[in-house]
């Protein structure tokens, strides 16, 4: 069963969590979106209104936790991803790439051609130094 909100409260929500970044995460910003005429003073007041709402809580709550789920990066991740690239730049491990090439027929026809090459350990160990 979802979280019940009103189509307005809903809309604010989904800004405040998730709009453009002068809104997000404003209350004040996200209000004065939806009701322009309103004085900044009000729309302060009512914004902060609207966030103390228990269903607008649980529904940015539930909003965070999909958010959580969807991007778990952990120390482990961290640490295997790190030593493969290590490795990769070792040469340990092959890097193969794949590149489309425009290319001619013997009649003039264009067309394209997928090209697997092995970077070199020179390239993965640049392109190491420019991460850090």
């Amino acid at each position: 069963m979802g979280i019940e909100l009103s189509r307005k409260d809903r809309m604010f929500a989904d800004r405040y969590f998730g709009g453009p970044d002068n809104c997000r995460g404003n209350a004040k910003r996200c209000w004065l979106y939806f009701h322009p005429r309103v004085k900044e003073r009000s729309a302060e007041e009512l914004g902060s209104r609207t966030l103390r709402k228990v269903e607008v809580r649980q529904y940015l709550e539930s909003k965070a936790q999909k958010l959580r789920d969807k991007t778990e990066i952990n120390a482990q991740w961290v640490l295997e991803e790190s030593v493969r690239l290590y490795k990769m730049a070792m040469g340990e491990i092959p890097v193969i790439h794949e590149r489309n090439v425009e290319k001619q027929d013997e009649n003039g026809n264009t067309y394209f051609e997928t090209e697997y090459y092995e970077l070199r350990k020179t390239d993965l160990r640049a392109a190491l130094r420019a991460l850090w």
